[in-house]
């Protein structure tokens, strides 16, 4: 056993398990984003797009992380989009295609992306320091993103 796996303190078929979930949540999400910039209308449109297009590129990211982190565990990232939906709820757009329905949809995304990394770094904290450290980076992000997807609700309430 490689000395880098050896210091791991977790079960690392769970951690795989919870990684690949996580893994079908950032393709999930990054979908989501690209479908929400291609449907929204309505006042703050634009801008709304423009801010889905950019997590969107995030999640995208945020995946390649995820990809990276379980091929060096030794696992198998899931790569079939119809395993997503059972490692990970996903979210069903509406025929409401107003901006505020599209941010709202995507922030509550978020809320349960942070929800889910959260976990997961509890899980790793003091276990597993590499996948932490990247864990908490990721939950960053998504903290961000929902700042900016609620600073966008209050612009269309005013």
């Amino acid at each position: 056993m490689p000395v880098g796996t050896s210091i791991i303190k977790c079960n690392i078929e769970e951690l795989i398990v919870r990684l690949n979930a996580a893994l079908a949540s950032e393709y999930q999400a990054w979908s989501q984003y690209i479908i929400s910039a291609a449907l929204t209308r309505g006042v703050l449109a634009k801008e709304s797009a423009c801010a889905f297009l950019s997590h969107a590129d995030e999640e995208l990211e945020h995946a390649g992380i995820l990809v990276r982190r379980i091929i060096e565990l030794d696992g198998r990232p899931v790569t079939e989009p119809s395993t997503w939906s059972k490692l990970h709820e996903e979210q069903v757009f509406g025929n409401d295609t107003s901006v505020n329905t599209m941010v709202r949809l995507n922030t509550t995304g978020e809320g349960g992306a942070i929800k889910m990394y959260s976990d997961l770094f509890e899980f790793t904290d003091g276990k597993d320091v590499v996948t932490a450290s990247l864990i908490e980076e990721i939950l960053g992000d998504e903290v961000r993103h929902e700042r900016e997807l609620l600073i966008i609700l209050e612009n269309l309430e005013q």
